[in-house]
């Protein structure tokens, strides 16, 4: 999703983005701005122009850049992803706006004819990328799968399966150790 971002009398735009949002709840966002070299600007999470939690501010170099930060609503109401920007700059563009929780893990289990319990689980990073895959081979055993991303949250690479020691029960996250194969 591209937003062509524009001026406005109170310097002021938004995409209203309230699908799913809850208050009380904490979202991790990121997105991906190009604005003309000089000056500076901020993206925000807002209710309303004058009410913000900032996300951060960046002096425009006209290059592609990146501000991502976690925010909490503090209740339900109507929140927009802004861009506050000087009055005397150019267009700016904001790309990729994603949100989403914070890092999470999947659980998966599932009976076999034998009666065994086999387990896999997912781990997400706060975006909602699929960072990590582990699946049991047996008792003492795990097949791991490690994804990385690049800026544009693009996959960048992933290892190859590797076998590695992991405990049955819990949310352990196991680091990468293995050879990483280079996606395309």
């Amino acid at each position: 999703m591209k937003i062509v971002v524009s001026g406005t009398d109170d310097h002021w735009v938004g995409n209203n983005t309230t699908t799913g949002w809850q208050g009380g709840q904490t979202y991790w966002l990121s997105a991906h701005v190009k604005a003309p070299d000089g000056g500076t600007f901020c993206l925000s999470l807002s209710a309303k122009p004058g009410h913000e939690d900032w996300i951060g501010c960046m002096v425009a170099t006209g290059d592609w850049q990146i501000l991502e930060g976690a925010i909490t609503l503090p209740s339900d109401a109507m929140y927009f992803f802004i861009v506050l920007r000087p009055i005397d700059t150019g267009i700016y563009y904001v790309d990729d706006v994603q949100v989403g929780r914070l890092p999470e893990v999947g659980v998966y289990s599932k009976e076999d004819n034998l009666g065994n319990t086999l387990w896999s689980r997912r781990v997400y990073d706060g975006l909602g990328r699929l960072i990590q895959e582990q699946a049991e081979r047996n008792s003492s055993q795990a097949i791991v799968v490690h994804r990385a991303y690049d800026a544009l949250g693009q996959l960048a690479r992933q290892t190859v399966p590797e076998e590695m020691a992991s405990a049955e029960t819990g949310f352990r996250y196991i680091p990468a150790t293995g050879s990483e194969a280079a996606t395309s």
